[in-house]
């Protein structure tokens, strides 16, 4: 069992978490192959009623749910009534998709290695993603490597829907979570109709970055029905479903059978990324969407499994690695891990950033002092809040619209990137490459009506192209032969891309991003 001393060193490190990071809400279970261990219940599951989180409260679990889909895939595959070795439109017939390779099967599917794009819910439901994709074109033989695909995964439950002539969610239902006993669980999300579902919570604002304890507005979503993850588990259906996942269920060890290669020690089996740890293999997934976290984290060999789930942002909780060590240690008894800093602004460093830099006839100044980073610019100074690795968002005005990046040579910090403005160091500056002309009708602000990428952005850093999304994710684009089209990475086996439209009166004024339609925003 877990000590009174562990648990109380764990909730008083999420307690401090909680009131500085404005996560509304979150559950967490500690489970071993016969029973939970330990049950965490923080927070609120809907702020505007003030309803506190309870062991019946359920969160929506996004990706989590991929493992369940290729557990009823599975048992699919054991009743004959569907060849994981079969091409996918010999069950779908209009699935379709651009390729010069042999065809896509469920199990490349499963494993994440079909070759498709990952797909962005760009549409309310399923089908029409997974029919969009005739307008895309794999890139890699099936099987030859790991790409990350949501529509795989709604690919999957299309075919599962039309193999048995039922939806998808229904089938989950009759097929695993009723089996499991998981009975207060449900198969699908549809927001705040069902009673008892954790309200989600996303930042007021979508199109820049917020501070950690930025004001929370409701999750738009309201109805999630595909099999890349749409079900809803509270506290001791998510511990019954790791149960499962420690079994040994034939199935199962399917499932944590490796695949395909993610990286270094890390591989996919179906519906599970397994990675290589001194205690043995460790299986793990996350879940993602728009006002909801969630991750599970396992070993099948010591037979200790973790669940968590929030409603709101998790930015610098402890990872779900790091859990799992501190319950494993907790569970045997030995010397406990340290918990991660609360403090939100302590930086790695700090005095690696400080000096005066420039852009144009405007300066700022960074400070270092103790473990914290300010910028000074005029008579106003304000604290640089880390976001991973040299990114900071910085409240300040005029200067909150993107995270500040640092830019290195040598292990010196000579510039700091805020958008497409380059802010170098007094006495480090050199002219900045010309912005190509053919770029500028593509610069500017995109939006979208898909809650899950609602805008993005188009910019010029040091001669080269980049994709920026609000919340700090950004990569560079890679030209083609074709002025208007781009890759996103310079692997020619990576299938995503960026197309935009011819531009009108100077200006592109739509993009995609691989099938997901944006719209330029003037604002």
């Amino acid at each position: 069992m877990i000590s009174a001393l562990s648990i109380d060193t764990f909730e008083t490190y999420v307690h401090q978490y909680l009131a500085t990071y404005n996560t509304p809400g979150l559950s967490l279970v500690v489970t071993n192959r016969e029973q939970t261990l330990y049950r965490g219940l923080f927070g609120w599951a809907d702020l505007e009623r003030q309803a506190p989180v309870t062991a019946e409260t359920r969160f929506y679990v996004a990706s989590l749910g991929k493992a369940m889909t290729a557990a009823v895939l599975l048992q699919a595959a054991e009743a004959g009534d569907i060849d994981l070795d079969r091409p996918v439109s010999d069950y779908l017939p209009w699935f379709q998709v651009n390729s010069d390779f042999d065809a896509v099967t469920p199990r490349h599917l499963m494993s994440h290695s079909s070759g498709l794009i990952c797909g962005s819910d760009f549409c309310p439901a399923s089908a029409y993603e997974v029919l969009a994709l005739r307008e895309t074109r794999t890139t890699a033989a099936p099987g030859a490597r790991f790409h990350y695909s949501n529509v795989g995964y709604k690919l999957l439950g299309q075919m599962l829907a039309q193999v048995y002539g039922i939806p998808f969610p229904t089938l989950l239902q009759n097929r695993l979570l009723q089996p499991l006993g998981m009975q207060r669980s449900l198969p699908c999300y549809r927001g705040y109709q069902d009673e008892g579902n954790a309200r989600g919570y996303i930042a007021a604002t979508a199109s820049r970055p917020q501070p950690s304890d930025a004001r929370l507005i409701p999750s738009p979503l309201d109805h999630i029905d595909s099999a890349d993850g749409c079900p809803v588990l509270d506290s001791e259906d998510m511990a019954r479903w790791l149960r499962h996942l420690l079994s040994d269920d034939r199935n199962v060890k399917a499932m944590q059978t490796a695949r395909v290669t993610v990286g270094e020690g890390e591989s996919y089996g179906y519906g599970l990324f397994l990675k290589e740890s001194e205690a043995g293999p460790r299986w793990h997934h996350g879940g993602q969407a728009p006002g909801f976290l969630a991750g599970v984290w396992g070993c099948s060999q010591t037979g200790l499994a973790i669940g968590i789930a929030a409603n709101g942002p998790l930015r610098r909780f402890m990872p779900p690695p790091a859990l799992f060590d501190f319950f494993e240690a907790a569970v045997a008894e030995k010397p406990l891990p340290a918990t991660p800093s609360i403090n939100r602004y302590e930086v790695h460093d700090p005095a690696a950033y400080e000096g005066r830099f420039l852009a144009g006839d405007e300066a700022v100044v960074f400070r270092a002092e103790d473990k914290r980073l300010w910028l000074q610019k005029g008579e106003v100074t304000v604290p640089a809040e880390p976001r991973g690795p040299r990114s900071f968002f910085i409240d300040h005005p005029n200067l909150n619209t993107f995270l500040w990046t640092a830019v290195r040579r040598d292990n010196d910090v000579t510039a700091f990137y805020h958008g497409d403005r380059c802010w170098q160091r007094q006495g480090f500056e050199t002219p900045l490459p010309p912005t190509n002309p053919a770029w500028v009708p593509l610069l500017g602000s995109y939006r979208s009506h898909n809650p899950w990428e609602s805008n993005l952005h188009l910019f010029v850093r040091e001669g080269r192209l980049w994709l920026h999304l609000p919340m700090g994710y950004w990569l560079p684009l890679y030209p083609t032969d074709d002025p208007l089209f781009f890759k996103t990475d310079t692997d020619p086996e990576d299938p995503e891309w960026l197309r935009f439209d011819p531009p009108v009166a100077g200006r592109c004024l739509r993009l995609h991003k691989s099938t997901c339609a944006f719209y330029r925003a003037d604002t």
